[in-house]
């Protein structure tokens, strides 16, 4: 049996003594896209930096790529993320002293990938979202929609073993969404990346091998 890429047991978030969500089970197989639907406010982004290791859980256990991410010191999780995670932001986080392909290469540097193999995987992923000829611009130079495109080529330039992205479509027209997740499924479909992609675009979901539902009381089918 193929082990899991993500699994997830009974977790559980609060702040102070309001819960964001409890009970909350899933596992991602290699390969799998699966689209995670909630209302707003239920935790869907908390969810999401929780598994990256980038915000705690009061309660359950995470394991990503084989690690329990609840026992690693923040050294061991940066790792982690670094070399088995791709993740979309809402907010980009794009670094803006650097130029778009320098911030989609940004993740083979930290791996020490460099040279003509790494600058051919960054083009090749901006040609693929459509910026191909925008490599040498600020991210101050572009709109919220190629900004976004930015930051789903970065998520999967280094091939990770899972993405998170968090409404990786929500500026995008709808023929260019389309074409994201083209290229996330392609990802998943090539190199086995597992993906948890949260939406609220029922098109997009709509993509997926597996729609689930966050609920206050955890995960149930879309």
């Amino acid at each position: 049996m193929t082990e899991p890429v993500l699994q997830l047991r009974g977790l559980r978030k609060a702040y102070a003594d309001t819960p964001v969500f409890d009970g909350v089970s899933l596992a991602l197989a290699p390969g799998e896209f699966v689209a995670m639907l909630g209302e707003s406010g239920v935790g869907k982004s908390t969810l999401l930096n929780c598994i990256a290791g980038l915000d705690e859980v009061d309660a359950g256990d995470i394991t990503l790529a084989g690690h329990a991410v609840r026992t690693l010191a923040e050294p061991e999780r940066a790792r982690l993320r670094r070399e088995h995670l791709g993740f979309v932001f809402q907010a980009f986080h794009l670094l803006p002293h650097l130029s778009v392909a320098e911030n989609v290469a940004l993740p083979l540097r930290l791996l020490g990938r460099h040279g003509a193999v790494a600058d051919a995987a960054v083009q090749a992923l901006l040609a693929a979202v459509g910026l191909g000829a925008l490599g040498g611009r600020s991210p101050a130079q572009l709109s919220g929609g190629q900004l976004q495109r930015v930051a789903l080529a970065r998520a999967l330039v280094h091939q990770p073993r899972l993405v998170l992205a968090d409404e990786p479509t929500g500026n995008l027209d709808p023929a260019t969404a389309e074409k994201m997740i083209d290229l996330l499924q392609a990802q998943v479909r090539a190199s086995g990346t597992a993906c948890l992609l949260v939406t609220h675009s029922a098109s997009a979901a709509a993509r997926a091998d597996r729609v689930v539902r966050l609920t206050a009381q955890g995960i149930v089918p879309g």
